[in-house]
This record gives structure tokens, C-alpha cells and sequence, in this order.
């Protein structure tokens, strides 16, 4: 008899996040539950909001039935998927969590608003929605972290053993795995930085770095900062860029662009920089990495543990450092080849056909994955709900429930 799961799709129904990192990777490994037969034993069924946009046809696709209710289910073994369970209320689905018979996992992408207070959860309202999600985070049997710093994290803050934590990566889409023909020359040499509207995101120190550099210059090589800036941002890092010595003709802006062009941006760069100060995975690395493209990144955990080499790392804030590497790799071919060199293992097992014996393999060795049985712990919490209603000032934790948490703008 199938395993009906029950998955809630509102993460692939809100455009903050369906067409970002975390719909990226949730439509991942929901597709790879339809590329594998030992993943067959499932019926899933996804429930909806009305209130957002209805599903986009590809992801209803993945679904055999798809409502907007998840009670009424009877009849077969159940198990609950909490895709992103800490940006969308769980209060819709908490007679669900709260039935001993259902097998509860969700996916986990960061901590970052938790991390970041003063920048996610600035509100009120922001940190009521982030810690009525947080408090319910205890009550899931499986964690499928997207990085180990992501598990470790989940670890430290709520307790949960290793035994009930998974990490599995984060696949590269299809739309930007390397193709088969023979890449076209660049008509110049450039640099990619990955940006975003988010302050996290820190291309400033690209900018420094690209400024200060008078042999970059010399050999006409331009820094591309990826991440759609409006004319207003643009403006303020391009003078940023001069007063640290750039050359304005150098410096370029790449707007929202399809995945061939971007895929392509990352096969023609010298190199990708990945200056991100706080990330739960940077898919933007293992992007990179896939299409042969060189990447320097700032060292936070996430990122550290994509790169092999301590020398492709730099502290966020170092932009001299950044300077010298950036010079390295891009005027030397052979220091370019062996930074490329050192992350093709790990590109290999995050394109599609890696990715997915990576997890054949975590479903063979934990026979608990799907099982319907439990495997909480007794031990308290290190964050428990009364914590954060104190941090809150009071014990008003579950009395207002946005549809959305303060980390809305995250990637």
C-alpha cells in the first residue's frame, strides 16, 4: 500500500520564494521522488492556499492529487513534508502535526532571520510569525538540511540528535547544468560577483577589491555583479567602485536574465565570487562549479564547506586578500585551472545525476525515512516557545499568524 504524503506546496505558490533558492530546491527533490522507483511507494498530495497564486503547471505535475485541505485523508499510511516550514504558518496544517500516526519531515533551508534579528525580525509581527514557527520545528520526525551547517545549526538551537537529521545537498537545475557544445569565446574578460538586493549579499568587497586593483585594470578585465540592482543601488556601488580607485568603464550590472544567459556568464567568468556574509547553502557556488567557472567565496560555514581549498576562501570584510586572490586566478591561467580543478568533485555530486545517488544513498542507509514511527527525543529544547515569548516581551507568542515570516526577501 502507498505511503500517502502529504506535502504543503504554498513555498511553490508564493513568489517570494517559488522561483528563488528555496522553490529551487524544494522542486528538486520533489522531481527526483519521480526519478527514482524506490521512491515510488509514495502518493503524493499537495495542499494548497487559496489565497496565493494557484500552482504553476510543472509543479502540479508532480502531484497526484492536489487540495486545500489536508484532512479527509484516510485509509493508507500517511506522512506530512513541510517543504519551508519557516516562512508560511504551520497553524493550517497543526492537526496534522499533532496526530501520532503521521510520519513528519520537513526540509530545512536556514537560519538566517533567527541569526540576523535586527535585520529579518524587526517587527513585532515578524518575530511573532518567525518563533510560532520556530516553536512548531520541534514537533517534525525527519530533518532534510540542505548543508551541514544548516543541520549543525538546527542542532545547536533546538536540540534535535544527528540520528533525526539529514543533509542533502541542493542539485543544480537543469537549465544551468553545462552543455555539450563547445563554449563561445567571451567578448571580454570578466569577473562575476553574486549579488542581491539583500545586505547579507556584500558585493561591496568585491567592488573594493576590483577597485583596487590597478593590473585588473591594466588588462581590461570588468567585474559583473549579478543580482538585478535598481539604477538607485547601482549608482551608490559604482561609486563605491570609484572611490577605491576603479575605472567606472569596468564595472557592469546584470539584469534578471534567463537561465541560458546566466549559465553562460558563469561558463565565460575568469571567475565567480560568492561574498555572501551568512547563507544555509549558496547554490550559486555549486552553479559556478558545474560550468567549469573558478569560485572565490567569503567564509562562512555554508560556503566553507563547498570549497576544498582554504585559499578560495576570504574573510567578507578582507578585501585586500580578495584583491590578490582575484589577480591570481585571473592573470594566471594555470592558478585558474587548479582553483577549477579543486571544486569538480563537488559540482559532480550536486548535477543531477550525483545529486541523486547522494540521496539513493541517505534513503538505503536510514530505514526510518517514511516509516510512520517516531523518533523523538526526550531531552527539553535548547529554544523552547516560553524563551521566545519572553524575548518578546510577553506571552503573546501564538496570537497573530501572518501568512508569511519577516524573511520574505531571502533567496
Amino acid at each position: 500500500m502507498p505511503i500517502r504524503l502529504i506535502v504543503d506546496v504554498r513555498c511553490l505558490q508564493d513568489p517570494n520564494y517559488a522561483l528563488r533558492g528555496i522553490g529551487q530546491h524544494v522542486r528538486s527533490l520533489l522531481q527526483y521522488r519521480t526519478m527514482d522507483a524506490a521512491t515510488a511507494r509514495f502518493h503524493l498530495i499537495g495542499v494548497r492556499d487559496r489565497d496565493l497564486p494557484p500552482l504553476a503547471a510543472e509543479d502540479s505535475e508532480l502531484f497526484e492529487d492536489i487540495r486545500t485541505t489536508a484532512y479527509d485523508i484516510g485509509g493508507s499510511p500517511t506522512a506530512f513534508l513541510s517543504p519551508s516550514p519557516m516562512t508560511h504558518s504551520p497553524l493550517p496544517f497543526a492537526r496534522l502535526m499533532m496526530q501520532k500516526d503521521v510520519y513528519r519531515a520537513a526540509i530545512i533551508h536556514d537560519f538566517i532571520p533567527y541569526d540576523m534579528r535586527q535585520t529579518y525580525l524587526a517587527s513585532e509581527e515578524r518575530r511573532i510569525a518567525y518563533f510560532t514557527c520556530l516553536g512548531w520545528l520541534r514537533n517534525f520526525d525527519l530533518f532534510l538540511a540542505n548543508s551541514k551547517y544548516t543541520s549543525a545549526r538546527l542542532g545547536a538551537l533546538l536540540d534535535i540528535h544527528e540520528h533525526r537529521r539529514m543533509v542533502t545537498g541542493v542539485a543544480v537545475r537543469d537549465s544551468l547544468a553545462p552543455t555539450q557544445s563547445s563554449p563561445s569565446a567571451p567578448a571580454a574578460p570578466v569577473i562575476l560577483v553574486v549579488g542581491g538586493g539583500d545586505p547579507r549579499k556584500n558585493p561591496e568587497v568585491a567592488l573594493v577589491a576590483h577597485g583596487r586593483s590597478s593590473r585588473l585594470a591594466a588588462a581590461g578585465i570588468s567585474l559583473l555583479v549579478s543580482g538585478g540592482y535598481p539604477e538607485s543601488m547601482q549608482r551608490d556601488l559604482r561609486q563605491l567602485h570609484v572611490r577605491a580607485g576603479g575605472n567606472s568603464e569596468l564595472l557592469q550590472f546584470l539584469p534578471k536574465v534567463p537561465d541560458e544567459e546566466l549559465r553562460s556568464c558563469y561558463a565565460d567568468a575568469l571567475c565567480t565570487v560568492a561574498p555572501s556574509r551568512i547563507e544555509g547553502f549558496s547554490i550559486p557556488i555549486v552553479e559556478a562549479s558545474a560550468n567549469g567557472c573558478p569560485v572565490l567565496a567569503a567564509n562562512c560555514a555554508a560556503q566553507a564547506e563547498l570549497l576544498a581549498a582554504p585559499e578560495d576562501l576570504f574573510d567578507p570584510d578582507d578585501a585586500e586578500t580578495l584583491r590578490e586572490r582575484l589577480e591570481q586566478i585571473a592573470l594566471n591561467p594555470s592558478a585558474r585551472e587548479t582553483a577549477r580543478a579543486a571544486s569538480r568533485h563537488m559540482a559532480a555530486l550536486h548535477l543531477k545525476g550525483g545529486w541523486k545517488a547522494v540521496l539513493a544513498g541517505h534513503a538505503r542507509a536510514d530505514p526510518r525515512a517514511g516509516s510512520g514511527r517516531s523518533t523523538r527525543q526526550a531531552s527539553a529544547p535548547r529554544f523552547s516557545v516560553a524563551d521566545a515569548a519572553r524575548s518578546l516581551g510577553g506571552g503573546r507568542l501564538f496570537l497573530r499568524h501572518p501568512r508569511t515570516t519577516g524573511g520574505a526577501s531571502r533567496s
